[in-house]
């Protein structure tokens, strides 16, 4: 009676050289890709964003979750964390975590962008002014501190919107008196639905970041090489790493 060792290890070579005649090669599962969940304050489709982040050839080797909401996004990252966020600039700042900027997005050659508190030109408006923000944070009580903090207490009324696309319509329906917008999303209003916006005040705040587990540009290496038109349809010229 032969050793039931070689057998079985007879018996496992067969099976190999039996699926490399078959299929030419043998199939090894392949490692799963690095997750990263994205949520912009920008004025934005889901599908449109997915679509160009999934061209970039870099991004592209990713998992990517694109986000309407912050608050989605956080639900999702906390059952099952994704390696990278890409998100608002406050998130970092604001709600820290065990994740930290590596690398954030430029525009003009810096790592801010401008912020106009808006009104629909011409139309004349009460005392009893209010805005309308992004929820950036994903919670509701923070989110409103942080943009009276950010307009200095101007505007006493705060409504948040989850989506950046709900901007408009709250204010072309007359439902605030003022918006909270970035100066690419106004620009990009103002030309496809024929409105004239009046600013009323300009803020500076910091642009998305990349936020990642080490924090350390070293170690993710590979967003300098996003392509510089990914984002060029946002207003941003390219990746930097953070300081």
């Amino acid at each position: 009676m032969g050793d039931p060792l070689n057998l079985v290890s007879t018996n496992f070579v067969s099976v190999i050289l039996l699926a490399i005649l078959s299929y030419g090669a043998l199939i090894v599962p392949s490692a799963q890709a690095k997750s990263i969940g994205v949520f912009l304050p920008h004025v934005y489709s889901v599908k449109e964003l997915q679509s160009v982040l999934e061209k970039d050839k870099t991004l592209g080797k990713y998992e990517i979750q694109v986000f309407a909401r912050m608050k989605d996004l956080l639900a999702t990252h906390n059952s099952s964390a994704f390696e990278i966020l890409l998100v608002p600039g406050s998130f970092a700042k604001h709600r820290p975590n065990e994740m930290k900027p590596s690398h954030t997005l430029i525009r003009n050659g810096k790592a801010e962008i401008n912020l106009h508190i808006v009104k629909l030109k011409d139309v004349k408006i009460s005392n009893n002014h209010s805005i309308a923000a992004i929820d950036e944070l994903g919670d509701r009580r923070q989110s409103k501190t942080m943009i009276k903090s950010r307009i200095l207490n101007k505007i006493r009324r705060i409504k948040l919107v989850k989506k950046g696309v709900d901007l408009y319509p709250m204010l072309n329906l007359n439902n605030v008196t003022h918006i909270l917008i970035d100066d690419t999303d106004m620009k990009k209003i103002m030309k496809e639905s024929e409105v004239d916006f009046e600013i009323v005040d300009t803020i500076t705040t910091p642009s998305p970041v990349f936020l990642t587990k080490s924090g350390r540009p070293k170690d993710y290496e590979e967003l300098i090489q996003i392509e510089q038109t990914t984002f060029s349809f946002l207003g941003y010229d390219k990746v930097g790493t953070s300081k």
